[in-house]
């Protein structure tokens, strides 16, 4: 079996590590939202608050999903055009910012919601 060129190795090592970082804000952004919205249910202040942090986090997770769909693509791209793949390409740097910016303003609103409700209780 032929050795592959060790700049090979580095894209793949690359993907794989994107599409790690993918799927675990994928799963913390599903767990929060399944979680705060269990709990949530009983909440009558701060409503909109919450509403706000539960839509951040739900753009994060259909974020990451798009992202996903967009790395698939590139590395089919890539084979059918022998081409080295990037993660450069539209369809995955756009999602990836889209979720990384979205889980932010989500763990920083449920942040900002948990001090609110204390300061309140």
């Amino acid at each position: 079996m032929p050795e592959e060129p060790q700049t090979d190795a580095w894209v793949r090592k690359a993907f794989e590590l994107e599409l790690d970082a993918t799927k675990t804000l994928i799963t913390l952004s599903s767990a929060i939202l399944a979680l705060t919205i269990t709990l949530g249910t009983d909440v009558k202040q701060h409503i909109e608050l919450l509403g706000a942090t539960w839509i951040a986090f739900l753009i994060s997770l259909l974020g990451g999903v798009w992202e996903l769909r967009g790395l698939g693509k590139e590395l089919e791209r890539a084979a059918t055009d022998a081409e080295s793949p990037t993660l450069r390409a539209f369809g995955i740097i756009v999602p990836s910012r889209l979720q990384n910016a979205a889980f932010g303003v989500g763990t920083a609103l449920l942040v900002y919601y948990g001090l609110v409700t204390i300061r309140s209780a």
